[in-house]
């Protein structure tokens, strides 16, 4: 289960070796985003630990962000009327400002879609209000 976000530019260049953050919105105080600030590099940058585990694990690339949603035995949802917004900054600095997203979805993520972000030159936010995520369901054992 994960979700890509594309984060093209006004140039073709990498946000490998920039710094990034992180910062988390939720009305219940209960998600967090760990840590606040990295450097962009190979492998996850972020991970949003809640009062349930870790939720997901966030990996911010030359030129996407893709967030995946950690194994659990059951799936997670968001009510539409909370508030639950993750953003993440500083992704300008000297490559130019952000001049579009775009979103596309795979495994099991229901109710999220490209009205659910927002961007500034220098930000995307995406908001998991509605959206409900879960792992495949386990095989059958066998007899």
């Amino acid at each position: 289960m994960a979700l890509l976000s594309g984060v093209p530019r006004t140039s073709e260049a990498s946000l490998i070796g920039d710094p990034a953050t992180c910062a988390v919105t939720h009305a219940l105080n209960v998600v967090t985003c760990v840590p606040a600030s990295a450097t962009v590099g190979s492998g996850s940058e972020f991970i949003f630990p809640s009062i349930v585990g870790d939720l997901f694990s966030v990996d911010v690339a030359a030129s996407s962000i893709t967030l995946a949603f950690l194994p659990f035995d059951f799936g997670i949802g968001f009510r539409p009327d909370l508030v639950f917004l993750a953003t993440f900054g500083d992704l300008g600095s000297s490559l130019g400002a952000l001049v579009g997203v775009s979103m596309a979805t795979f495994g099991l993520v229901e109710n999220l879609d490209a009205s659910h972000l927002s961007f500034t030159a220098d930000s995307v936010t995406i908001s998991f209000a509605g959206s409900r995520w879960s792992t495949p369901e386990t095989p059958p054992p066998s007899r």
